[in-house]
């Protein structure tokens, strides 16, 4: 697999950031195409890329981004940064488009973790990532639970299925007589909200809520 000619030294990690939340206008693509890369290698600089292409996208030229892209070893990996980016956008429908453009022919990767370096190998936050990975980051074949939008703006979102969900559940239970929502939470890498916890908890069949609301937690049913 081809990699990155360097890997950006942590001085030039604070400096994207500093750029990213002071600059008043869109990074040109060269620059966009290569910080993309290294957002691969940092969940922070992968957020506040995000949070760039949602306010500018519109003002670069999606030819020269694709042109930019394509001298990267990773194309694909702007992909993902994009369908973040797109679920935020106040124009979702122009920035489809827009993309469409920019990743036109661009690659998929092979079923990889998207960020490195950040799992110790074969363990279990690198499993969970594989089985609970989201869609966002399997559209352009990689695997991620990381939710890329800023911790501190909005408002939380479910961003897990339903089946994913279920699974996640029935694999906590089986070495668990109790659970709460925190831990179910926990296992899911917190991508879904209180409330649609306790309402999964609330109805599983094998599951009977005890306590009130404060220290809440769930039983299983004894057969």
């Amino acid at each position: 697999m081809k990699g990155l000619a360097r890997v950006p030294s942590l001085d030039e990690l604070a400096r994207c950031y500093s750029e990213l939340q002071n600059t008043s206008g869109p990074l040109p693509p060269a620059q966009l195409a290569l910080w993309s890369q290294w957002s691969r290698l940092d969940p922070r600089l992968a957020e506040q890329l995000v949070a760039h292409l949602t306010l500018h996208w519109s003002t670069l030229n999606p030819l020269e981004v694709h042109a930019a892209l394509l001298a990267q070893p990773w194309p694909g990996a702007l992909g993902v940064l994009l369908e973040y980016a797109k679920e935020k956008s106040d124009e979702p429908r122009l920035m489809r488009a827009w993309s469409a453009l920019v990743l036109s022919g661009i690659p998929k990767a092979d079923n990889e973790l998207f960020f490195i370096g950040l799992r110790k190998f074969a363990g279990k936050l690198m499993l969970e990532d594989a089985s609970l990975s989201h869609k966002y980051y399997r559209r352009w074949g990689y695997l991620g639970r990381e939710t890329l939008f800023n911790k501190m703006a909005g408002k939380e979102r479910t961003r897990l299925s339903r089946e994913l969900r279920t699974r996640a559940l029935e694999e906590l239970l089986r070495n668990r007589e109790r659970i709460t929502v925190r831990e179910y939470r926990a296992a899911l890498g917190g991508q879904i909200t209180a409330r649609v916890a306790e309402l999964d908890l609330g109805a599983h069949p094998r599951l009977v809520a005890r306590s009130r609301t404060k220290g809440r937690y769930y039983l299983k049913r004894k057969n």
